[in-house]
C-alpha cells in the first residue's frame, strides 16, 4: 500500500506574500462595503446618479459585499467566499460596461497588452498599414515570416 504524502509547509516568505496579496482585495472590498453601510454621501451620489441604483438598495448591497468578504476571510469558507466575490465583482464590471463608463479600462488594457505581446512576438511588427508611425519598414503585411527553401 502507498503511504500518505506528508503535507509540505510552504516557505515563510510564500506564506506572507499570499497573506499580503489576499489582504489587499479584502481591505478594498471591505472599505467599499463599510462606506455603503454608513451611507457616505459620495457613495450615495455615485450609486444613484452615476449608476442608477435606487438609494434603498445601497445598504443591502453593502451587506452582501461584507458577507462575501467575511466568507472569504474565514479559512473554512474561503472557496465559497472567493466564488461569491467573483460573482459580485462580475456584476460590478457588468454595470460599468452597460453604462459605457469611461473609468472602466479593462478592455483597453487587454487590447494594449495584446498589442504589446504581438509586437514582442513579431519583433516590433504590427498589423498596421505601411507608413503608420511605429511600424518598421521591413515588416510584411501579415502572416508568419516565410521559410527559406533548403
Amino acid at each position: 500500500m502507498s503511504e500518505p504524502i506528508a503535507a509540505q509547509q510552504p516557505a515563510r516568505w510564500v506564506l506572507w506574500a499570499s497573506r499580503v496579496l489576499s489582504a489587499i482585495p479584502v481591505l478594498m472590498v471591505g472599505f467599499s462595503a463599510v462606506m455603503k453601510l454608513v451611507r457616505a454621501p459620495p457613495v450615495i451620489q455615485g450609486m444613484t446618479a452615476q449608476f442608477g441604483y435606487p438609494s434603498g438598495l445601497i445598504v443591502p448591497i453593502g451587506v452582501v459585499e461584507l458577507a462575501c468578504v467575511v466568507l472569504y476571510v474565514i479559512p473554512r469558507t474561503a472557496v465559497l467566499g472567493a466564488v461569491l466575490l467573483t460573482g459580485y465583482l462580475g456584476g460590478a464590471i457588468a454595470t460599468h460596461v452597460r453604462l459605457s463608463d469611461p473609468s472602466f479600462v479593462g478592455p483597453r488594457c487587454c487590447r494594449c497588452a495584446a498589442r504589446s505581446l504581438q509586437r514582442f512576438i513579431r519583433g516590433g511588427c504590427t498589423s498596421a498599414p505601411p507608413g503608420t508611425p511605429g511600424r518598421r519598414a521591413d515588416c510584411r503585411r501579415a502572416g508568419p515570416p516565410s521559410r527559406r527553401a533548403a
